[in-house]
């Protein structure tokens, strides 16, 4: 089961997600277009559920999965390295960005996890906030400077758009989505 898919151009591509109910997780490379896809090598992580995956260029990209699974390549995904060092926990990680101009990286995921990174994905640290008060978070997109958007499973579940606000170590802010225009 494929859990995210990313190009860089209309030709390359990288999908992770899991294989064989959930117990091993898989990184799939295309150079056509997703005409056809091959597997690409992981590190032992790679038992792990894969959920979110995400390059900036043909060299550098990173993988989020279960356990706090936080992987980097800075070789085009011939290897993998881990990126998890202290404080950053085994809760299940779902998005991340990685804004390598301005240095900044946010990874998002279960009971309200927050990962953040101030050396273009180098390196990860967490970020305790309590105004998440536990929510797991699905989605995170990144905003200029040190800033990105999330999106929480309350909002989720009750069809309403919230957005939090993260900034650089500011914090979380809840501000609900504008209502679609009639």
């Amino acid at each position: 089961s494929v859990r995210s898919i990313h190009f860089l151009d209309l030709d390359r591509g990288w999908a992770v997600g899991y294989i064989s109910s959930g117990t091993a997780g898989v990184l799939l490379k295309t150079t056509n277009g997703g005409a056809a896809w091959a597997t690409s090598p992981l590190i032992a992580a790679a038992s792990l559920v894969m959920h979110r995956v995400l390059f900036w260029n043909l060299t550098y990209g990173w993988i989020v999965g279960d356990q706090g699974t936080i992987l980097r390549t800075t070789d085009g995904a011939a290897t993998w390295k881990s990126q998890n060092g202290p404080g950053i926990g085994t809760v299940n990680l779902y998005d991340m960005t990685v804004d390598v101009v301005n240095k900044y990286g946010f990874v998002v995921g279960e009971g309200g996890a927050i990962r953040m990174s101030v050396d273009r994905g180098q390196s990860w640290f967490a970020v305790q906030d309590n105004s998440v008060d536990g929510q797991s978070l699905y989605a995170v997109q990144k905003w200029g400077g040190g800033s990105a958007s999330v999106v929480s499973r309350p909002c989720w579940d009750s069809g309403v758009l919230a957005v939090g606000h993260l900034g650089s170590m500011t914090g979380f802010q809840c501000t609900p989505a504008p209502p679609p225009p009639p």
